[in-house]
């Protein structure tokens, strides 16, 4: 069942871009990555998440991080070291749905490793030096905010969730 649901929130997250009816912005905490997918799992608005994500972030600045907007890789990483679990209500709603903290994190910077050779993005571009020098890769810095390639990567998620079901 959680596959199930997890796979329809992708898919209306990818229907929603491809129909232009919201925005991704990976520099905004309700409408990166993984605040498209969190709004439809939560029910929630961008400017509701955003929201939380700042209280969140008073909350952890009390817990000596200093004041700031803490990142999604911040509020999944801020769990009770005694049981593993949550202490934030977006991550277990999120976890309930089937993705595990680790899915969050390679979700919000596109890395899964399968899902990135599912989907085709390229990470990685080749250099050349001259017409005799020697070819070099070097990484694609900032793949993981364009919007087609978040658009790849959820649709070869889903497919690969799709087959386990």
């Amino acid at each position: 069942m959680q596959t199930q649901e997890l796979s329809h929130a992708l898919t209306l997250v990818i229907d929603a871009i491809e129909n232009k009816t919201v925005i991704h912005d990976w520099k905004e905490p309700g409408q990166c990555n993984l605040g498209l997918v969190a709004q439809v799992l939560l029910k929630k608005s961008a400017a509701h998440i955003l929201k939380v994500v700042a209280s969140l972030g008073k909350e952890m600045s009390e817990a000596g991080d200093g004041d700031y907007t803490p990142t999604w890789t911040d509020l999944v990483n801020f769990f009770c070291p005694l049981s593993g679990l949550s202490n934030v209500e977006i991550i277990k709603v999120l976890q309930g749905a089937g993705m595990s903290r680790s899915d969050m994190i390679h979700l919000e910077n596109l890395s899964d490793p399968e899902i990135l050779k599912e989907s085709g993005i390229q990470t990685k571009k080749i250099i050349k030096r001259g017409f005799f020098g020697k070819s070099k890769t070097e990484d694609i810095e900032d793949y993981y905010q364009k919007t087609d390639n978040f658009l790849k990567y959820l649709k070869a998620w889903r497919n690969m969730l799709n087959e386990t079901y």
